[in-house]
């Protein structure tokens, strides 16, 4: 599976020009599981802004709280984040940082969460051969992972509602079971940060991101008892 032709052709001569280019996050783990893609990729490079504008001609700029450039195609919309890879990523959670080499065609896994992904991967294939829906339990999932207070938690320097957006799309996106979903409640209840309204367009993309997945109720359920909703969506 390949991401949007006129993405996949962009970053591709990004690489070209000496760069190092990475499909992150929700989009490469996505990629690793065979799940269908959702319209909105992110795109780790160390290219600087002008470098984009010269591999993407319709590059646009939507604002420092949202990426750094973006790209509107007909299959989706490419968010561009520029740093040095030397330094520590910008993903709100470890779990996140997940990614595909687009040099090297090779996933990178930091946070050493493949032995989960390849047991949703296994249980995933199993559902399609035999049409019976298993749910991941979170034995399983406590002996793949030691720790999800690692892979999933509140960093103080992280505005408090974007980080409940993505562990609300992770829940919706990846069947861990619903006792999962009481161990990142509970992280989060128990945590307090800076919130601030998110941009409209991050909530498009959350919102549109959440309700294509395979379990919405979960991720709408977790915006509710954290009480995102009362405050930015009534």
């Amino acid at each position: 599976m390949a991401a949007g032709r006129e993405i996949e052709k962009i970053c591709l001569s990004i690489v070209q020009m000496g760069f190092k280019v990475k499909l992150s996050g929700f989009n490469a783990i996505d990629r690793y599981l065979g799940k269908p893609e959702l319209a909105f990729f992110r795109v780790d490079t160390n290219a600087d802004i002008t470098d984009l504008a010269k591999a993407a001609d319709e590059l646009r700029f939507p604002g420092p709280d949202i990426a750094d450039g973006a790209v509107d195609t007909k299959t989706g919309t490419c968010y561009f984040f520029c740093h040095d890879f030397n330094r520590s990523s910008s993903v709100i959670f470890p779990f996140l940082s997940f990614s595909w080499d687009f040099q090297n065609k090779r996933f990178y896994d930091p946070a050493g969460i493949y032995p989960l992904l390849l047991t949703l991967k296994k249980c995933s294939v199993n559902i399609k051969k035999t049409g019976v829906d298993k749910t991941l339990s979170l034995s399983i999932a406590e002996e793949k992972i030691p720790d999800w207070n690692s892979l999933i938690n509140f960093s103080g320097s992280t505005d408090f509602n974007l980080s409940l957006l993505n562990a609300a799309l992770v829940l919706s996106r990846y069947d861990f079971g619903d006792e999962l979903f009481k161990i990142i409640l509970k992280i989060f209840l128990s945590n307090t940060g800076v919130k601030t309204f998110p941009q409209p367009e991050i909530q498009r993309v959350f919102l549109c991101s959440i309700l294509v997945s395979p379990r919405p109720d979960l991720g709408l359920e977790f915006l509710r008892r954290t009480g995102f909703l009362k405050d930015v969506w009534p």
